[in-house]
C-alpha cells in the first residue's frame, strides 16, 4: 500500500523536484570548516582573524541553506496549492502536506542554527570588549595609585571620575549582556 502511495506521488514529485532544480542555482560546494578550538570562557584574550573569517563563512554558508530550504519550502506549498486545485486524491495530498513540514522543520532548525552563531559571535565580541574595558581600567587604577601616591587627591578625583567610573559601569553592562546571552 505504501509503495501504490509513493508511485501515485512520483509525477508530482518529479514535477516539484524539476520545478526546483529549474528555478535554484547549482550551490558552490561548501568548505569543510575546522573543529572550533577557541575557548569562550577566556575573556580578554583576542580571537585570530581567521577564526572570525572561520565564523563568517560558516554563517554565510547557513544563510545561503536557509534562503534555498526557504525557496524550496515555497516550491512546495505552491505544488501543494496546485494539487488542491486539481483535486488530486487524498493520499498524495497527504503526503505532499508531510513533505512541506519536513521541509519548514528542516527550515527552522537552519534558523535557530543561524540564530545560535549570531549569538556566539555577539558573545566573542562581547568577551573582548569586556577583556579592553579591564586593561583599561587596570591602567585607570595605576594612574589613580600614581596620584595617591604624589598625594595628589584633585588628580585622583579626577582619573576616578574620567575613567574608572565609566569604565566600571560599562564592565556591568557588558557582563549583564554576556549573561543574558549565555542563557
Amino acid at each position: 500500500m505504501v509503495h501504490i502511495r509513493a508511485l501515485a506521488l512520483l509525477p508530482l514529485a518529479l514535477l516539484v523536484l524539476a520545478t526546483c532544480a529549474a528555478s535554484a542555482p547549482a550551490p558552490a560546494p561548501a568548505p569543510v570548516p575546522a573543529p572550533e578550538t577557541v575557548s569562550l570562557s577566556s575573556p580578554g584574550l583576542p580571537l585570530p582573524q581567521a577564526r572570525t573569517l572561520q565564523a563568517r563563512s560558516i554563517l554565510e554558508r547557513l544563510l545561503q541553506e536557509e534562503a534555498e530550504a526557504a525557496a524550496v519550502a515555497q516550491q512546495f506549498d505552491a505544488a501543494l496549492q496546485r494539487a488542491e486545485l486539481g483535486r488530486y486524491p487524498e493520499e498524495q495530498l497527504r503526503d505532499l502536506r508531510t513533505s512541506i513540514y519536513q521541509q519548514r522543520y528542516r527550515l527552522q532548525r537552519l534558523r535557530n542554527r543561524i540564530n545560535q552563531l549570531r549569538a556566539t559571535g555577539e558573545l566573542r565580541e562581547l568577551y573582548v570588549q569586556e577583556g579592553q574595558i579591564l586593561g583599561a581600567l587596570q591602567q585607570a587604577n595605576e594612574q589613580f595609585d600614581i596620584f595617591v601616591r604624589a598625594n595628589n587627591m584633585q588628580g585622583a578625583e579626577e582619573v576616578r571620575a574620567a575613567s574608572i567610573g565609566p569604565l566600571n559601569e560599562r564592565l556591568v553592562q557588558v557582563r549583564n549582556q554576556i549573561a543574558r546571552l549565555s542563557g
